[in-house]
C-alpha cells in the first residue's frame, strides 16, 4: 500500500512572494498530482521526449520539469554544473541530445535564441515564471519554426500552471491592447475569475 495519503506533504518549495519575505509554500499529494496528471493528457509527452532538465528543481517549474518527463517514460538530460546557465552550451546541449521539449522562463529562453541559431528541432517550448512578451513570441515562430509554444501562468501557491495557453497556430490577439500574451485558461482542477478594480466579478 501507499506510504503516503493525499493529505501529506509532498514537497515545500520557498517562494520570496510579492512581500520580499520569504516562506515556504507546502504543497499536499493532493494538490500535486491532478496538475501532473493533467498536463500528461494536455502536452504531446510521452517516451518519445527528450527534455534537458535547467530549472532548479527548488522551483516548483522545476520540479514540474523534472517529473512530468519522468512520469511520461522519456528522457532527462543534464548539463554538467559548470554549463549551466551558459547560452552558447545549452543551445550545443539541445544538437548533441536531439532534445525536443524545453521548458524555461522567457527571460533565459530570449537569451537563447539572441545567439541567432534556429532549433528546428524543438517540437514543444514551454514557458513560465514570467510574463512573456510579444515581441519575443514572434521571434520563437522565427527561430523555433513550427514548435509548440505554450504560455503558463500560476504562483507557487497554486501549484505549477494554474493557467496555460497554446501559443501556436493561432493569431496573436492582435486587436487587444498589451504587450505580454494572454495567460490562457484554467487547468486541472483549478478556476479562474476576472474581477474589476472593485473586486467585482466581471463577463
Amino acid at each position: 500500500p501507499p506510504a503516503a495519503a493525499l493529505d501529506h506533504l509532498a514537497y515545500v518549495i520557498y517562494t520570496s512572494g510579492t512581500t520580499g519575505v520569504p516562506k515556504g509554500v507546502a504543497v499536499s499529494h493532493r494538490q500535486a498530482l491532478p496538475i501532473h496528471a493533467w498536463f500528461l493528457r494536455f502536452f504531446p509527452i510521452d517516451p518519445h521526449t527528450r527534455a534537458l532538465q535547467t530549472l532548479s528543481y527548488c522551483f516548483d517549474f522545476g520540479l514540474f520539469e523534472l517529473l512530468t518527463t519522468i512520469l511520461a517514460g522519456g528522457t532527462l538530460c543534464f548539463l554538467p554544473a559548470d554549463e549551466q546557465g551558459d547560452p552558447e552550451r545549452y543551445l550545443d546541449a539541445i544538437e548533441r541530445h536531439a532534445v525536443n521539449t524545453v521548458h524555461a522562463s522567457p527571460s533565459f529562453f530570449s537569451e537563447l535564441i539572441a545567439r541567432g541559431r534556429k532549433l528546428p528541432g524543438l517540437e514543444i517550448v514551454h514557458l513560465g515564471g514570467e510574463a512573456l512578451s510579444r515581441e519575443l513570441v514572434r521571434r520563437i515562430e522565427t527561430a523555433c519554426e513550427g514548435c509548440r509554444l505554450y504560455n503558463g501562468y500560476g504562483p507557487t501557491e497554486a501549484s505549477i500552471n494554474c493557467a496555460i495557453l497554446p501559443m501556436h497556430g493561432r493569431p496573436l490577439d492582435r486587436g487587444i491592447p498589451g504587450t505580454t500574451a494572454p495567460i490562457g485558461r484554467p487547468t486541472a482542477r483549478n478556476t479562474a475569475y476576472v474581477l474589476d478594480r472593485g473586486g467585482r466579478p466581471v463577463p
